[in-house]
């Protein structure tokens, strides 16, 4: 978890994270109990289950958890921070429940329990701690120690719900707007509206999402005062500080009289989202003695667009639930452009159309471990990479807009593929991605980079910090017979391209993997960046998902050679991807 971009918020537990001290929780807590209990009823919790309260804090939810599921639950809690975690057993020590509660530290990321060992998780004002990359780490996990049929519920705020008054109406979203134009925590403040896409991205089934809006007047409780008058002044700070817009000076001193939150018509809101979604069951094997049947096509629908009766040897009814979650999922991807797709399939191949349905969105895109946008981050840098695609990158560039990917990050991603699949290619890509943007309306504001510094010189720390010692390893190695060409490599690769700043170093290893799995006899390149990749977050899981993604558009046989090498890259490190 990233935390030297929070340093300046304040009210930091040991883990550098904001806001996560319990002179700022507790406060927060007690202003918003009536809004959270509500919250925690929503999900669903029942007597007797088992549930993880994931990201506890100081315990303030645990005694509502033991009351929900009752004398024959049980009640479990994690957190990142071990003060947290102190008192979160403290606090449950003193409980009538105290038998039925256990508290653990430990990371989201990593949760320290076995595979389907709650009846539902709860994870409640953490996500917000996590970047993407993490996000879908967490989700991940969550969704690993949740039986199924469990349910995973995830609140947090949605900061472009938050308004002040009497100031500005548009102080909030303006801090806000300016405060996300780079990666970091204010930006995933304004992820809540999100969370059912996430949670789907998770593979969760069944996903119901609401926003709760907290309203509070003048005159504000002392437990009210005590959060937002001190979280407005660090707002305030952290404006100041960063040169932005906004007057910010009556909120600075949150004791002053004349601090707006004290002024007779003072108000101030915030808003919160719960998500949650079920894990789904596993699709039972069939029987050997299983008969062959051929659900009833609803009325209306495309024959290859429902069951493939039109096929010699029929389908299994396990096949059919996998059809239905592949055309679910296209759907969700890739909207009516491939629906229609694969409706243009059906008068010559539409076991074809049946086969990119079931495989590559009923199974692949329905994998945990990924988001959807970067699914489509690797798609794109696959299609882009091996040429020739222009109608399927069109599809894929629509469904990464569709899933809120900036035209930018677009653009960057084939600025990214240059250096490994050349600058035709990226060139042909461009074409498509400006064609796209125009059909649907939209501006590009390019980035143009400029370093005064010696390019050698920032290419080779960048290297460094990328590729550690396998990547010198290639720049030497070329010494004695192509020095120039290691040159290049260091200047332009990492002194011009990594140096930029639209796509984050996690989604740019993420790019460079996909699309050396599908240029395909990479395996030196793929070593090296397989490393890089873990070394900038992302995880073992994530890196073998990437190359599995890549599998439905360069096939099998180059995703396997990648997958060699990824075990090699791990095994080396010590860690796997399980």
């Amino acid at each position: 978890m990233t935390t030297a971009h929070q340093a300046g918020w304040g009210y930091a537990t040991s883990t550098g994270l904001a806001f996560t001290h319990e002179e700022i929780v507790d406060p927060h807590f007690e202003a918003c109990a009536p809004h959270y209990r509500a919250a925690l009823d929503s999900v669903g919790i029942g007597p007797g289950w088992r549930v993880l309260d994931a990201g506890c804090g100081g315990g303030a939810f645990l005694p509502w958890l033991a009351e929900l599921v009752g004398p024959a639950g049980q009640v479990a809690a994690v957190d990142l921070a071990a003060e947290n975690a102190r008192l979160a057993a403290e606090r449950a020590r003193a409980h009538p429940a105290r038998d039925r509660i256990s508290v653990r530290c430990g990371s989201l990321l990593e949760l320290p329990y076995a595979d389907d060992e709650f009846d539902a998780v709860w994870c409640a004002n953490a996500t917000q701690y996590l970047d993407d990359a993490e996000l879908a780490v967490a989700l991940a996990e969550l969704r690993r120690v949740t039986r199924p049929g469990g349910l995973v519920a995830v609140k947090d705020v949605d900061g472009t719900l938050s308004l002040v008054r009497p100031a500005d109406p548009f102080l909030i979203t303006d801090f806000f707007r300016a405060s996300a134009a780079a990666p970091g925590y204010a930006r995933q403040l304004l992820r809540g509206g999100d969370l059912y896409r996430w949670l789907r991205g998770a593979g969760l089934t069944e996903v119901r999402q609401h926003t709760q809006l907290m309203e509070f007047h003048a005159p504000l409780s002392p437990a009210e005062l005590r959060f937002y008058a001190h979280a407005c002044a660090r707002f305030g700070e952290q404006a100041g500080r960063a040169g932005l817009p906004g007057d910010w000076a009556p909120f600075l001193d949150p004791d002053a009289p004349s601090n707006p939150l004290r002024a007779p018509d003072g108000y101030i809101r915030e808003g919160n989202v719960v998500a949650v979604g079920t894990v789904p069951s596993p699709v039972p094997a069939p029987h050997p003695n299983h008969t062959r049947t051929t659900p009833e096509r609803p009325a209306g629908e495309p024959k290859h667009m429902s069951h493939p009766e039109n096929t010699a040897r029929g389908t299994e009814a396990t096949e059919s639930e996998r059809y239905r979650r592949g055309r679910a999922k296209l759907l969700e991807v890739t909207g009516e452009r491939g629906a229609a797709a694969m409706a243009g399939l059906d008068d010559i191949a539409p076991d074809l159309a049946r086969y990119v349905i079931e495989f590559a969105f009923g199974d692949v895109y329905a994998r945990p471990g990924l988001t959807l946008a970067q699914r489509e981050l690797a798609t794109v840098a696959a299609l882009s990479a091996q040429g020739d695609t222009a109608g399927q990158l069109t599809v894929h560039l629509n469904a990464a807009l569709s899933l809120g990917l900036s035209p930018e990050e677009l653009v960057e991603t084939l600025i990214q593929l240059v250096p490994f699949a050349g600058f035709p290619r990226a060139l042909n890509a461009v074409r498509v991605v400006r064609e796209v943007i125009a059909e649907r309306g939209l501006t590009v504001a390019p980035e143009v980079h400029a370093d005064d510094r010696d390019r050698y010189q920032r290419g080779a720390e960048k290297l460094v910090e990328i590729d550690g010692k396998h990547g010198l390893d290639v720049v030497e190695s070329l010494r004695d017979l192509a020095p120039d060409l290691g040159r290049y490599i260091v200047e332009f690769t990492f002194g011009d391209v990594y140096q930029r700043a639209s796509l984050t170093p996690g989604r740019r290893q993420l790019v460079t993997v996909a699309a050396l799995t599908a240029l395909g006899d990479t395996a030196p390149q793929q070593r090296v960046h397989i490393g890089a990749a873990l070394n900038v977050g992302l995880s073992p899981a994530q890196v073998v998902e990437t190359l599995i993604q890549v599998v439905p558009y360069a096939g099998f046989p180059r995703v396997l050679n990648a997958i060699r090498v990824a075990r090699d890259v791990f095994e080396e490190r010590g860690t796997s991807a399980r």
